[in-house]
């Protein structure tokens, strides 16, 4: 199976669910490996990223995230990757060539709290310096410029094709809507074991992974991501020391203390609609839902 979108729809909390499942199959170290995005290069150069220096380079890269699979256990085997979404055209050639038909699973959020929820993820890590607006209206000029993906904050909201690409494409396609997992994680949690035909497991989803929001205290966030020299060192040797898991868990905790929300501005949320409404309403004739309705574009 593959979970391949969008982006901030809570995609790490669902990947870190399911890996407490004993009869799914995640590799643990790697979340997104890129590997059916050819070539690499369409994903942009930012700050801290380049996406030609994506994990997934070749067939036996991606055939290792894979070797430890125990197939008398693991009978969801999957990956998450959220560009697989976004670059529907590009990828699903290649995930025909190399598997086939798997199981798909879409997850889709309001696109302008999603373009919000983006660009304060920037803003955690550093990679923004712009205001929203300006990063909004400096948005084609970074696309033409083959910048990093993360600051794609409106077209990536645009859904419908993609969408449709992947029904199309595709026997067994789950859609999700963000805001309903939020109200009822676990019915969604539930629904996912249904749909890739596993038995239901007691999952602990109190967790929220890959929160947004800026950091109160700047210096604190720096330490506990390793966004300066010394603390990249620090994180490298607790690493040794203790395993990964107990250092996001960290991070996360830290997270959740350290970073606060802000609200977008309400002239700027109109513009957004305004822009979404016709891919909205496009998406929910095909799904047979009213989101401009549930998501109040309008």
């Amino acid at each position: 199976f593959l979970i391949v979108g969008s982006t901030k729809t809570g995609t790490t909390s669902i990947y870190n669910y399911l890996q407490q499942h004993p009869e799914v199959y995640l590799n643990k170290e790697v979340k997104e490996s890129n590997f059916f995005v050819k070539p690499k290069s369409v994903l942009g150069c930012g700050p801290r990223h380049c996406g030609e220096n994506s994990y997934g380079k070749s067939i036996k890269d991606y055939e290792k995230l894979f070797e430890y699979v125990d197939a008398s256990k693991h009978k969801a085997i999957g990956e998450v990757c959220t560009t697989y979404l976004h670059f529907s055209n590009n990828v699903i050639p290649n995930i025909k060539k190399y598997i086939e038909s798997p199981k798909i699973i879409i997850i889709l959020r309001n696109p302008v709290d999603r373009a919000f929820s983006y660009y304060m993820h920037n803003i955690r890590d550093g990679d923004e310096i712009l205001s929203f607006e300006d990063a909004l209206d400096n948005e084609s000029w970074r696309i033409e410029n083959n910048q990093w993906l993360s600051f794609r904050l409106k077209t990536l909201g645009l859904y419908a094709e993609h969408v449709e690409n992947y029904k199309k494409s595709f026997p067994d396609v789950k859609v999700i809507i963000y805001e309903d997992m939020l109200h009822d994680m676990q019915s969604t949690v539930n629904q996912i074991f249904e749909f890739l035909n596993i038995g239901k497991h007691e999952i602990n989803i109190q967790e929220r992974y890959n929160i947004s929001g800026i950091p109160k205290s700047k210096l604190l966030h720096n330490m506990s991501h390793g966004h300066n020299f010394f603390s990249k060192v620090l994180l490298k040797v607790s690493g040794v020391l203790i395993n990964k898991k107990t250092i996001k868990k960290i991070q996360n905790y830290v997270d959740k203390k350290n970073l606060k929300k802000v609200d977008m501005n309400i002239n700027t949320r109109q513009e957004l609609e305004k822009y979404f409404y016709n891919d909205v309403k496009t998406l929910s004739n095909m799904l047979g839902i009213d989101l401009n309705e549930k998501w109040k574009i309008r």
